[in-house]
């Protein structure tokens, strides 16, 4: 099983505050996640100093600084921050906001978060046989806009995000020549798929980087039983194929494709990017066409020659993993991810809050399909059929494989493994001309390589949900080097 979600963020309610706080960042009583604004003690006990910023580089400001009572300092060679097992005594009553893995984006509403780890980790919030009354909307920060793709089976959440022009287009002539001397030119869209126990909202941080930050549009898919889609019931979505979902998201490209009219760049996270491979190796999912795109890349994806290796990992990771799925939790999908501390150490870096797990865990759903992964446990994707569907250029990187360092499930040598059967696949389909491209040597430095139409990368420190972890602009970046040289 390969699972997933997200986050970004956190907002805690501690109390009130009598220092200044900066109007925008106050809503409804509470600060603003939106803005990102961060409650920054100076000196242990000092007055709270307010601060909005959509700098992810200060994180903090002075180097060493106090957020949500815990001690930070600033590593300048990762830009990172690094936490120290310091704690101070919390002074009277404040507002507090805590953003992980960065300032920029948070989606959440504030609630209480003094439960001690402990209390999180022995939490169950992830266990249910029963379907939500209604599907969960996430809250979405400015510039990202929820719509749905109506389907035969039921609504699918899609989350928009255009760059400023696009999202506020002219109401005047004025401002029509003042947009057409500073018009965005037109790019390639993204179309970003999630992965198991995942949603569209796990990618808002990305989302939000590359349409805020380098205009392009973004679109990210939830497929039925997740995020604010259509939900089965516990049976039905338990018995749910890979096929099933895969059309799912076959249905969400063809609409997004609809409305660019153009080709997507589409990005797969963990057995998201399984299905993406499958939608590309069919062509044709259920009765709707998939077409061509004009780039993959693959995060942390399940690997086309199957998952046996990826589920081997998780097995030994956790040690009751089947005792308690069948003993315990009678076979529920989601017992791998039944409590805070099982999150944490499946999906994130070692370094990662458990206060941010828990919020992240606010938006996975209670249940999830059983025969989803084990559609992929074995050798599921013809490599050549995902190639021929990519149109790319006659020279250049086609795939992206991006893979976490401290991955737990998609490990390093499995992320490996997957680039260079794909780079046999390219150099094969070159030299029989059956794919218009050039078959240049493979360059390796520093644990990365590109050549033979692959790019295979990796996020330092990250774990398997490397796009919420607290590194998650390094992916973001390496992403959008894939996509510029398109």
């Amino acid at each position: 099983m390969h699972y997933l979600s997200t986050l970004i963020a956190v907002a805690a309610l501690l109390g009130t505050s009598s220092a200044q706080v900066d109007p925008r960042c106050k809503v409804g009583g509470g600060i603003n996640p939106f803005l990102a604004c961060r409650n920054i003690q100076p000196t242990p006990g000092g007055t709270p100093v307010y601060v909005t910023t959509d700098d992810t580089k200060k994180c903090c400001p002075a180097g060493s600084c106090y957020i949500n009572n815990r001690h930070f300092t600033k590593n300048k060679a990762t830009r990172e921050p690094i936490r120290e097992p310091q704690e101070i005594s919390q002074t009277g009553r404040q507002l507090s906001f805590i953003s992980f893995p960065f300032n920029r984006i948070t989606t959440f509403p504030i609630r209480n978060l003094t439960q001690s780890s402990q209390e999180h980790s022995e939490q169950m919030p992830q266990i249910s046989f029963f379907r939500p009354s209604t599907p969960p909307q996430t809250p979405l920060p400015p510039g990202i806009t929820r719509s749905y793709i109506q389907t035969p089976s039921g609504p699918l959440e899609l989350l928009v995000a255009l760059p400023a022009s696009r999202n506020n287009p002219p109401t005047s002539p004025s401002q029509n020549r003042a947009a057409d001397a500073t018009r965005i030119p037109k790019r390639t869209p993204l179309f970003f798929a999630h992965g198991g126990c995942g949603s569209a909202a796990v990618w808002i941080p990305y989302m939000q980087f590359f349409s805020r930050e380098h205009q392009i549009p973004c679109y990210a898919l939830s497929y039925r039983g997740h995020g604010a889609s259509w939900y089965p019931n516990f049976l039905r979505m338990f018995f749910t194929r890979m096929s099933t979902l895969a059309e799912d998201l076959a249905r969400g490209l063809a609409y997004v494709r609809e409305t660019a009219g153009e080709e997507v760049v589409v990005v797969g996270h963990s057995s998201g990017g399984g299905l993406v491979q499958f939608c590309l190796d069919k062509g044709r999912v259920g009765g709707v066409g998939v077409g061509k795109v004009k780039g993959v890349a693959l995060a942390g994806s399940i690997p086309g020659f199957g998952s046996l290796g990826v589920n081997l990992n998780w097995f030994f990771l956790d040690k009751w993993f089947l005792p308690r799925m069948l003993f315990k939790h009678f076979g529920h999908p989601m017992s791998p991810l039944s409590s805070t501390a099982l999150v944490k150490q499946v999906f994130f870096s070692p370094e990662y809050p458990l206060s941010s797990v828990a919020q992240f865990e606010s938006l996975m759903p209670r249940y999830e399909s059983f025969l989803w992964p084990n559609g992929m446990l074995f050798r599921f994707v013809n490599f050549q059929n995902v190639l021929k569907r990519i149109s790319g250029k006659g020279h250049g990187s086609r795939i992206l494989i991006l893979a976490g360092e401290r991955d737990r499930l998609v490990s390093l040598d499995i992320a490996k493994r997957e680039a260079e059967e794909y780079r046999s696949v390219f150099r094969e389909l070159a030299k029989t001309n059956r794919l218009k491209a050039e078959v240049d040597d493979v360059v390796e430095e520093e644990g990365e390589s590109t050549g033979c139409g692959v790019q295979f990368r990796v996020v330092d420190g990250a774990g398997h949900h490397f796009m919420n972890d607290l590194m998650w602009e390094e992916g973001a970046e390496k992403l959008l080097d894939f996509y510029e040289q398109l």
